[in-house]
């Protein structure tokens, strides 16, 4: 068992995680179950070869979109593979990569729904 408000080490070490506000367990479960509930999203950053409109994608929405690069979001439990894929068929890539959710930003959200 872990007390800490280290969410590093939370990521690190647990593979149980007990979220608790004001004396209430708003989440008992699988660390995966935690960005689930609370609705995570991974973010794919596209480098295209050329500047071009937002990208149209099934499945990631584009949240920003600076010269050719691109950040689309798309859910934590969903692949990115057919996402990049669906990117690479249709465009120029350059260069992609992608982002995992911050757990912090899982665990606000889990407070803010409390």
């Amino acid at each position: 068992m872990l007390t800490t408000h280290d969410l590093q080490d939370i990521e690190a070490l647990c593979d149980r995680v007990i979220v608790i506000d004001h004396g209430t367990a708003v989440f008992d479960g699988p660390l995966a179950g935690l960005h689930e509930q609370g609705g995570s999203t991974r973010t794919l950053v596209v480098d295209l070869v050329d500047e071009t409109s937002p990208i149209v994608v099934p499945g990631a929405t584009v949240r920003r979109v600076e010269g050719p690069r691109q950040w689309l979001s798309f859910p934590a439990d969903a692949s990115a593979a057919p996402i990049v894929g669906a990117i690479a068929a249709a465009y120029d890539l350059a260069d992609l990569s992608i982002r995992e959710p911050d757990i912090e930003d899982v665990i606000r959200e889990l407070y803010s729904r409390s």
